[in-house]
């Protein structure tokens, strides 16, 4: 991987990370997630000369981030998220472009919904939407199985991707290493964030105290526990179970991805995890990402099933295991990147409800920003948005 600026000059505290608890840095990243890894990279893309540290409670990608299916489509609900998802593209073609080991694989995705949905949601696409008339794309429709029920209509295809988002932290982690320009400490648990006016304290959990100038919480689904807890409250953040159904049989390189509008769901058939992945809704609230009992269910499997059973029957026979975790969303589901109001210096970065992977560029762009103080967000005019998909699919 390229730097993504000029080096880090040759001072001690950037090029030999002092390794104590003792020197300030200049930005503590808590969560080595998606979302707290790219963080810290475009910390140092927009400030080269700064100290930085990333510390995560367990290994770097191995929480939420591990269970994420690393699948993008241009859809997004509101404008913002459609920029975001935009910004994000962009970021993840330009780390491709530099970094073989970043692999993304086109995945040929058809939208199926009732006709009004699709007229309502057509502008939420990022990338032109229309009905399926040629033949060819009905032969790979076929292929993957799906059974069109009265009434709906199949639209596409449209440019989807899918990655491994615990690929791409452990790919920007090795780079933070290798070059020194990151301190990265795993195994490492905050148990107290204490604000002292332009300093804040961040004590662990093996009781060492780290010195910040600035800090950024990504904590994930975390967020609900102390000590970051009373940011969750203050915006209205809850953790949902997120469950995708595992699927036996391996999926061939031409399978597209089917989104059903109608129920928030997807077929996702991964070539790299070799089977197809279907992710539904699930509305189990207020979870605990530590708890032993963060499993899918009777009722939630049998739901999850008989959407299954409704579009792809030839599946179900081969419908083994889950996915299952947890994430931190919003009310509106859209981020929260937000500063601490009586202390400015602390940055939360949370509330991706779901799309920490798709969006996490963009909000890690607008985090790292802030914690300097640049609170204006850049604006897409003008972009075509459907064009950073389709060149991040390619």
């Amino acid at each position: 991987m390229k730097e993504p600026h000029e080096p880090l000059p040759c001072h001690k505290s950037a090029k030999k990370p002092c390794g104590r608890t003792g020197g300030l840095r200049d930005v503590v990243v808590v969560g080595a997630g998606i979302i707290g890894t790219l963080i810290a990279y475009r910390v140092i893309q927009n400030q080269p000369r700064a100290h930085v540290l990333l510390v995560d409670r367990a290994a770097a990608g191995s929480g939420a981030t591990r269970h994420s299916l690393g699948f993008d489509l241009p859809y997004g609900r509101t404008a913002l998220h459609r920029i975001m998802s935009a910004e994000s593209a962009n970021l993840y073609r330009s780390l491709r472009a530099q970094s073989r080991q970043f692999q993304v694989r086109s995945v040929p995705t058809f939208v199926v919904a009732t006709p009004d949905l699709l007229e309502r949601e057509r502008s939420n696409f990022a990338a032109p939407l229309r009905a399926l008339v040629a033949p060819a794309a009905w032969d790979r429709l076929f292929k993957s199985g799906i059974c069109i029920g009265q009434g709906q209509e199949v639209w596409g295809p449209i440019a989807g991707s899918e990655a491994v988002p615990e690929h791409v932290v452990l790919e920007l982690v090795q780079y933070f290493l290798r070059t020194g320009r990151i301190e990265v400490w795993e195994g490492v648990e905050i148990d107290a964030i204490e604000p002292h006016g332009t300093v804040v304290n961040l004590r662990t959990s093996d009781g060492r105290i780290i010195e910040a100038s600035r800090v950024a919480l990504a904590s994930g689904p975390w967020i609900a526990k102390q000590p970051v807890c009373e940011f969750a409250q203050r915006h209205s953040i809850r953790v949902k179970k997120i469950i995708a159904l595992q699927i036996d049989r391996k999926p061939e390189l031409d399978n597209p991805a089917m989104f059903l509008l109608d129920h928030d769901a997807f077929l996702l058939p991964s070539v790299s995890r070799g089977r197809s992945l279907f992710s539904f809704t699930c509305a189990t609230w207020d979870c605990d990402p530590h708890s032993r009992d963060l499993n899918v269910t009777n009722s939630e499997r049998q739901h999850g099933l008989s959407i299954l059973e409704a579009h792809f029957p030839s599946m179900v026979a081969h419908c083994s295991g889950a996915c299952v975790f947890c994430d931190a969303y919003s009310p509106d589901w859209v981020p929260v990147i937000a500063a601490d109001p009586a202390h400015p210096n602390i940055v939360l970065a949370s509330a991706a409800s779901g799309s920490g992977y798709r969006l996490g560029p963009a909000i890690a762009g607008r985090a790292a920003r802030l914690l300097f103080g640049q609170s204006d967000d850049p604006v897409l005019d003008g972009v075509n948005l459907s064009a950073h998909h389709d060149a991040l699919a390619t």
